[in-house]
């Protein structure tokens, strides 16, 4: 609530929204109010008071430190600090920093060095957990202690990031006694201000046990920089300290198997959501079985199918669920889980089967508002950015439509900014920073937004380059508020092939949509730049020759086209948020004809975290048939296809794809630390292919459903022209209408009408809720103006037309026209030429 002492206003439209976490798995909303079912987002309107229900299934776990309860330096209040959250009170679970020589506690100061529990802060902003600034990380460690009595299995989670004077290099230890310590699974190494997540299954022989130690733990002399020196004196443990050495281990989930009692009975549906009969049903959502104790698959070969589709199961502890999309709107739906489907953990299976018999939900409808900024009607490119930055509800959309035209729009530099030959020069960037944004062009063809570089060059060792080039250097458009949408529009770059890395986009948000957009550069010309973010892209074109998809988080491209320069690597995926860069029936296209069999689909930006799934893609021009490729000793987690296939369905051949990388920790010249072989199954299994649906990527954590918001308004149906008078079927799913003359938008109107004023074809476009117009309709020809009112000048005439004769006549004619204005002066209007 904005300024209104903690209340919504009445009419007030909110999201609430369900969040999910690893021991926390949301299966439903139960209250009264509408829209209340299993999708974890929701729209509601607020007119009073309101109780909203989340029902939630709990995973076994034994412990969470997340500095959730505990947020405080070592030096007061309870240290070692104790676990968030525990299984029960028996887990004796504790966080601490410690002495890597002999286990004793490090503690700190309040200032350097210090320890501290720390929420949404520390190393990075998404870190909850135990901090340190000080400690050379190669003489301490985080140790944390807990009970595994009663479980059969565990696995330590956790996520982590360091800087500066902290070491490069990290590695796990386990022990069950507190005094003999053992590495658990392998060592890794960090990138300064790079999230590392971390996950590690503990041994057999550590489960049952009172107490079990796990410590993370920083070794060797290579350090993130080498800036700061240990020789600040001692700290209050005899340590060496610096003034900068941070690392964070957070977010930490020490998840397990509870042990369970084992019986005869097997497992009885306690609930289904949706029930059956149940109407309203969002038309993109999951279906959940849930059993009344601990369930498995009993690997069925019965297919759950929702009418003629199958669907792929999801398990959690006590449920199972399926996730379905893309369902007609008011529409019966039958679900069928056929029995032998469903096992306890003793093999006790369930042979009833479950039919539930749902409706889905009418389609939302919109509210009617016209565009906030139009380009260039309301101002420049520049001025419409600055409106929307500086708007002061940024909770609520802000639409910014853009009309064609035969020359790119430009953002003009603001400021200055040293480019990599050491000069100064305008800074080309624009940035994005106001949450729920939205930019429309008229046309991908005919809206074209760019930047202004330099035309200087100069040598980065590559060759002749921009000065500006670079991520963070060149962009022509940084993203940094969520909720951003971009439709009918190109992005371009001013750099100019073969200038180094030329951006047209650098997203740091979150949860940005590019509907039927492109992306127009030669290098890195997309980076998704936040490793915590969700980025989804529907149709449009992406083009580039060098890493031109490249960065952290997960982005799923929807039937996007890349359009390939010669040679070179299309995707370069870094740290992903869980799926990494998933590609479903994409095309790739030739920049030129002879690109077919020069480029790689990829190469992995990263050691070991990588991920990038082609499936079902049809390559117009194939790779080479190694078809991926190598950078920096990196390797991938998963480079892999499926379906890849030619435009004309043939199924391309994956047998000879890259499956060992070159890998290592660092390379000096011709010396390489830690040189190895790294390998990577390039081929996708149907069920492996079936894992990372639009659903699944980009619902994770708060049930984001992209394809609500681009799906589009539809085309205007019955439109006719009645003299001057347009007219067309009214619609409650569209924002607004846009009004073409000859092809072009010359109108917009919230009422399913217009007046013309000039001759000529005339056709109407609808706008989602977000702002995308949608396709045109039919056109009609408006021949003869009458009755209206012209406008010329900026005055109003009062009905009185003459012919070039001088004879007063009742309409405005095709030709030349003679008007007397309100002021007594007289004008000359031409219409249709």
């Amino acid at each position: 609530p904005n300024d209104h002492n903690g209340q919504y206003e009445a009419g007030t439209k909110i999201t609430a929204t369900a969040n999910d976490n690893k021991i926390l798995k949301f299966l439903s909303w139960t209250d009264e109010n509408e829209n209340a079912g299993a999708s974890a987002t929701r729209e509601l309107t607020v007119n009073g008071d309101m109780t909203l229900v989340a029902n939630y299934e709990v995973q076994d776990f034994i412990a969470v430190f997340d500095a959730s309860k505990t947020s405080a330096y070592a030096t007061g209040g309870s240290y070692p600090f104790g676990a968030d959250m525990t299984w029960d009170a028996n887990r004796n679970a504790k966080v601490s920093v410690v002495k890597q020589s002999d286990g004793s506690l490090v503690t700190g100061t309040n200032s350097t060095p210090v320890v501290r529990n720390r929420a949404n802060s520390g190393v990075l902003s998404t870190l909850s957990g135990v901090f340190q600034n000080g400690y050379n990380t190669a003489e301490i460690a985080w140790q944390y202690q807990f009970s595994t009595v009663g479980f059969d299995a565990a696995t330590f989670t956790a996520d982590m990031a360091a800087k500066n004077a902290a070491t490069k290099n990290w590695k796990a230890q386990i022990s069950t006694d507190g005094s003999t310590f053992v590495d658990l699974n392998e060592a890794w190494s960090v990138t300064a201000n790079v999230l590392t997540p971390l996950s590690f299954t503990l041994p057999e022989d550590a489960m049952g046990k009172e107490t079990v130690y796990v410590r993370i733990m920083g070794y060797g002399d290579e350090l993130l920089s080498d800036k700061y020196a240990f020789d600040a004196g001692t700290s209050p443990e005899g340590l060496a300290y610096a003034t900068n050495s941070e690392a964070q281990v957070a977010n930490v989930y020490i998840l397990g198997e509870a042990q369970v009692e084992e019986d005869k009975d097997a497992p009885v549906v306690t609930a289904t959501v949706p029930v059956d009969g149940a109407t309203g049903i969002s038309a993109t959502g999951k279906i959940t079985i849930s059993y009344d104790e601990k369930i498995e698959s009993a690997n069925s070969n019965g297919a759950v199918t929702l009418n003629d589709m199958v669907l792929t199961p999801t398990w959690s502890n006590r449920s199972v669920s399926f996730e379905y999309s893309g369902l007609d709107y008011n529409t019966e739906y039958t679900f069928q889980m056929p029995g032998g489907y469903v096992q306890d953990r003793f093999g006790n299976i369930s042979t009833e089967p479950v039919k539930i018999v749902f409706t889905t939900m009418n389609r939302p409808s919109v509210t009617k508002a016209m565009y906030d900024f139009v380009v260039p009607d309301d101002g420049t490119i520049d001025e419409a950015l600055a409106a929307a930055n500086g708007r002061a509800d940024k909770a609520s959309r802000y639409r910014v439509f853009i009309k064609n035209s035969t020359e790119p729009y430009v953002f003009h530099p603001v400021g200055k900014v040293t480019g990599g030959d050491g000069n100064e020069y305008d800074n080309p960037i624009s940035v994005l920073t106001a949450a729920n944004t939205s930019f429309i062009g008229e046309s991908m063809e005919g809206v074209t937004i760019t930047n202004i570089t330099t035309d200087a060059t100069w040598d980065n060792n590559f060759g002749p380059a921009c000065p500006l080039e670079g991520i963070g250097k060149g962009d022509v458009l940084q993203i940094k508020g969520a909720n951003s949408y971009f439709q009918n529009l190109t992005i371009k770059s001013s750099m100019g092939d073969a200038h180094g890395r030329d951006i047209a986009v650098n997203d740091q948000s979150n949860r940005t949509i590019f509907k039927d957009a492109c992306l127009w550069a030669y290098q890195d010309t997309y980076v998704s730049n936040n490793q915590n973010g969700k980025f989804y892209f529907e149709g449009g074109v992406i083009r580039g020759r060098t890493d031109y998809v490249c960065g952290k988080g997960d982005v799923y491209y929807n039937k996007v086209t890349f359009r390939q320069v010669k040679s070179g690597y299309l995707a370069v995926p870094s740290v992903p948020k869980q799926y990494g860069y998933i590609f479903q029936s994409c095309k790739i296209v030739g920049d030129t004809q002879d690109a077919d069999g020069t480029y790689t689909l990829g190469r992995p930006w990263g050691k070991g975290t990588p991920i990038a799934l082609f499936i079902d893609t049809e390559m117009e021009i194939q790779p080479t048939a190694a078809g991926w490729n190598e950078m920096s000793g990196g390797y991938p987690k998963r480079f892999a296809e499926y379906g890849s296939h030619t435009s004309k369905g043939v199924v391309v051949d994956l047998s000879n794809r890259k499956t060992e990388y070159d890998a290592y920790d660092s390379k000096d010249g011709d010396i390489y630390v830690n040189r190895r072989t790294e390998y990577n199954n390039p081929i996708l299994t149907a069920d492996e292919a079936a894992v990372p649906t639009l659903n699944a990527v980009m619902g994770q954590d708060d049930d984001w459903q992209p394809t609500l918001l681009t799906e589009q308004a539809p085309v205007p149906g019955n439109v006719a022209a009645n003299a001057s008078t347009i007219t067309w079927d009214d619609s409650n799913y569209a924002l607004l209408w846009a009004v073409c003359k000859d092809g072009k938008v010359i109108a917009f109107t919230t009422v399913p009408s217009y007046t013309a004023t000039e001759v000529g074809e005339y056709a109407v476009r609808a706008a989602n809720e977000m702002g995308g117009l949608g396709e045109m309709s039919q056109t009609v020809t408006v021949s003869e103006i009458t009755g209206i009112k012209a406008i010329v000048n900026g005055q109003l005439t009062i009905d009185n037309y003459y012919d070039l004769q001088g004879r007063r006549v009742n309409n405005l004619k095709k030709g030349i026209n003679i008007v007397r204005m309100s002021d007594g002066t007289v004008k000359k209007i031409v219409i249709g030429q």
